[in-house]
């Protein structure tokens, strides 16, 4: 159940982060964020590498290096990668319970190197997490 792609929104009217109302007259059109599903604009996306995707989430898409997801779930990678990096456990596990943060996946590259949720959390000195 983990390795499921999130279950894409379809026909929505409004961006789920701004409410902007897509529409072809404006060009505001909507966006599938590849981590949670959520239809949003261009202004409430941003990209990820594919490697901070899981596989799995991956299946539909034309091969890219990069990936959208809505800013909701970009603020959320990096707030839980912060909570490990302080070594916060208690912060971690409250981000880690929205389900939208991937173990298994890593995060942005930090100075050219993948960095897992594992290898922050031992920078952090709480390995309890």
């Amino acid at each position: 159940p983990f390795d499921n792609p999130p279950k894409m929104m379809t026909n929505g009217i409004r961006c789920v982060c701004c409410s902007a109302t897509f529409c072809e007259v404006t060009k505001c059109r909507p966006f599938n964020c590849r981590n949670c599903g959520s239809q949003v604009c261009d202004k409430c996306s941003t990209r990820w590498g594919i490697r901070m995707i899981p596989k799995t989430y991956l299946a539909n898409v034309q091969p890219a290096m990069t990936v959208r997801v809505c800013k909701s779930c970009d603020w959320l990678s990096n707030a839980f990668c912060m909570a490990l990096l302080r070594g916060s456990l208690e912060d971690a596990l409250r981000f880690h319970a929205t389900g939208n943060v991937n173990l298994r996946c890593t995060f942005a590259d930090i100075s050219k190197e993948a960095m897992f949720p594992i290898h922050c959390a031992v920078l952090g000195g709480n390995v309890d997490v």
